[in-house]
């Protein structure tokens, strides 16, 4: 009976604890973001600074978005930032996704993306000239719009309040993305907000916030931690697996190849000093069709491997490097750079590609002393280069 009777007025002195622990909380950070920055602005500058003076910086983001069935949908990202002057967005950036239903990578580096297809062991890159407007497309996608880079490149924050999060006393910024009437007559307004540590003079939260009418009816979140800034970092790199092949954006890498032992198509073309290659003329030595472009790392590492000092084609394979996607200007940069060790068809190449279904990259055919097509290999594959050395 007596603890029935004492029951609410404990739970009155654990309220009042609670709320004294809050209140001391909201007094430590004023009077520690009093005693380091004057005004939220002063906050707000110090955070840009913290981004715009670093060499690169890596966290963690949470992104937690409501579903169409009334629950949330949640989603980790590894991002990676390091200033680049020849990228649109000022950084190269390379952003994993750490979940079941999109196992994916985005990478844009030296001016080049790329989306890393971890479930169907593909990489599709985006040629550096592209327009600007697929460009934007590409810096526009959520996971880079809702990141601090972004962020505080927006000009137009405006302090909104102190607020405390899982017990955490943040500084909220406010901006409005949309604010107007639709078709319908309705009234529509977006909000965005970010929470910054004055401690770590970072954004630890973000909140998008839809109202309709008046009434707000959505609201996304992104999460961000684990922040870490490099000081003095290498250029940003990525490891693409070896087995993944290449294939340019808007095209399916999934044709059907021409089959072993069908007989191989017949083409000419021309070499860098305008020499004939026939295919036919070939016969009774083996043929190498490599299929290669420049913006697909692993066709690099095959250019790499035959390139090698101790490596030596048989003299019984005749090699043809085919770039059906660089214009002949970038392979002769790439080729003086590189030093392709063998001929390179300078003429209707994408018709020979075509002939060949080829749409990923690096691939490699090997046709026989008859002109019959003996091995199709797709990827880098270091023992099957091995195997044709002399």
């Amino acid at each position: 009976m007596k603890i029935c009777r004492n029951r609410p007025l404990e739970t009155k002195i654990n309220n009042d604890m609670h709320s004294s622990r809050i209140l001391l909380i909201a007094i430590i950070s004023f009077i520690i973001g009093c005693s380091q920055y004057q005004t939220p602005e002063d906050l707000l500058n110090a955070a840009r600074e913290t981004i715009s003076e670093s060499a690169g910086f890596d966290y963690t983001a949470l992104a937690i978005t409501p579903n169409p069935m009334g629950g949330v949908d949640t989603m980790i990202f590894n991002k990676s930032f390091k200033p680049s002057e020849k990228s649109l967005l000022g950084y190269d950036y390379v952003i994993e996704y750490r979940n079941d239903f999109a196992n994916k990578d985005q990478v844009y580096i030296n001016n080049v993306y790329r989306d890393v297809d971890h479930q169907n062991k593909l990489v599709k890159f985006y040629p550096a000239e592209d327009s600007l407007e697929e460009k934007g497309n590409i810096l526009n996608a959520l996971p880079v719009r809702f990141s601090m880079v972004r962020f505080l490149d927006q000009t137009d924050w405006v302090f909104n309040k102190d607020t405390l999060i899982n017990d955490r006393p943040l500084k909220n910024y406010l901006r409005i993305e949309n604010d107007r009437v639709n078709e319908n007559g309705d009234t529509v307004l977006t909000e965005q907000h970010i929470f910054i540590n004055a401690s770590t003079k970072l954004i630890e939260r973000f909140e998008r916030r839809n109202h309709l009418n008046g009434r707000l009816r959505q609201v996304i979140v992104y999460e961000y931690k684990d922040f870490v800034q490099r000081n003095d970092s290498p250029e940003l790199t990525y490891d693409y697996p070896s087995e993944y092949q290449s294939a340019p954006k808007g095209i399916s890498p999934y044709k059907d190849l021409l089959p072993i032992g069908q007989k191989a198509p017949e083409f000419v073309t021309r070499d860098e000093q305008n020499n004939l290659i026939r295919l036919s003329d070939y016969r009774g030595k083996k043929v190498l069709l490599n299929f290669s472009i420049i913006r697909c790392g692993y066709c690099l590492q095959s250019l790499e491997h035959f390139n090698r000092e101790d490596y030596q084609m048989s003299d019984t394979v005749v090699p043809i490097y085919i770039n059906p996607i660089d214009t002949k200007n970038e392979i002769t940069s790439f080729d003086k750079e590189l030093n392709i060790p063998f001929p390179v068809a300078y003429s209707n190449p994408a018709e020979i590609a075509e002939l060949y279904g080829v749409l990923s990259y690096p691939l490699f055919y090997l046709i026989d002393e008859e002109g019959i097509i003996e091995k199709v290999i797709t990827g880098y594959d270091p023992a099957f280069q091995e195997s044709i050395k002399s």
